[in-house]
Order: structure tokens, then C-alpha cells, then sequence
């Protein structure tokens, strides 16, 4: 029998060199706010727990590159407006009926977002300013409509666009 974590101790703070942190596949309901003092931390992967929110302390974590907190229970995305270092960004199966408290504005360094199977209704005007992204993966939400600003996507950036499992409105971009 494996024996899966229920909380996180605060006391990881004190692993102040930490840039690698994997959580997932466990019980754990919430994420200490100490986990904002792990400043050269890279990578957090939390996926498939029961996590209902990011602390805002995780904005304190400069160096985050890599978040995947996917299959959890998170309704908000507000704590990561200010993770500007972002790279890759995995949000699949939670609670999300939004994106814009991400700041997309400000994430330059963003080349994956998934934010697959959550309740979204319509994608952020703002995405369209990631001029690395490459990989947009938003299949099985409630997406009707595409704001114009998909159109500034750099084309040779752009790997991947998955949309399918939406409601699209225009004909043209259901057949993307």
C-alpha cells in the first residue's frame, strides 16, 4: 500500500536551493504559502491531487518555469499573473471557467498552454501578445468564439492549436 501526502509541510521553505518539486499523484487539498520563499525553484508539478487554489505567495517564485497542476480542483489563476518566467503552463482538468486573471500580457516566455477540460468560455484578447507560444491546447471547454488577436501568433512559432470539444460559432475554425 502506498501512502500518498496530505499536506505539504511548511518546513520546505527551508530547502532555499529547491528548483525541482513534484507533487503529483497524491492527496494533498492546498499548497503552503511557504512555498513562495523557494525563490530558485523551476518546476512545480502538482498534478492530480485536490488542490483548490495557488497561494499568492507562488508569485514570489521569480524563477518558475514550469508549472503543471492539472486534474485538481483550482477555479483561479490569479496567484500566476505576476509568474512573468512561465515556459510551460499545464491547468488540465480543474475547475477553470476563465483564463484572464492570467496577465498573458506579461508571460513572453510562454510556449505551452494547456488548459484542456475545465469550464472556459472564451479565450483571453491578451493571448494573441505570447510571441513564443507554440502549443495552445484548450480542447473540451465552452469556448464559442476566438478573439482576433489569435491572428498575431508568430506562424513559425506555432506548433499546435487544439480546440476540438468546444462549441465554436465560426465554421472556418472548426475545421482548423
Amino acid at each position: 500500500m502506498r501512502t500518498k501526502l496530505t499536506v505539504l509541510p511548511a518546513a520546505v521553505a527551508r530547502l532555499s536551493g529547491l528548483r525541482t518539486l513534484i507533487l503529483s499523484d497524491n492527496s494533498l487539498t492546498s499548497l503552503p504559502a511557504e512555498i513562495g520563499e523557494l525563490s530558485q525553484l523551476r518546476v512545480l508539478e502538482a498534478e492530480r491531487n485536490q488542490i483548490a487554489s495557488i497561494p499568492d505567495e507562488i508569485a514570489n517564485c521569480k524563477n518558475l518555469e514550469n508549472i503543471r497542476v492539472g486534474y485538481n480542483k483550482i477555479t483561479d489563476l490569479s496567484a500566476l499573473a505576476d509568474c512573468d518566467n512561465l515556459v510551460t503552463l499545464v491547468v488540465d482538468g480543474n475547475a477553470l471557467d476563465s483564463l484572464e486573471s492570467l496577465n498573458l500580457r506579461e508571460k513572453q516566455r510562454l510556449v505551452t498552454l494547456s488548459a484542456k477540460k475545465n469550464g472556459i468560455e472564451s479565450v483571453p484578447a491578451d493571448l494573441g501578445k505570447c510571441q513564443l507560444l507554440a502549443e495552445i491546447f484548450l480542447n473540451d471547454n465552452k469556448i464559442g468564439d476566438l478573439p482576433m488577436s489569435m491572428g498575431e501568433l508568430k506562424e513559425k512559432k506555432v506548433r499546435a492549436i487544439e480546440l476540438d470539444g468546444n462549441p465554436l460559432n465560426d465554421p472556418k475554425v472548426k475545421k482548423m
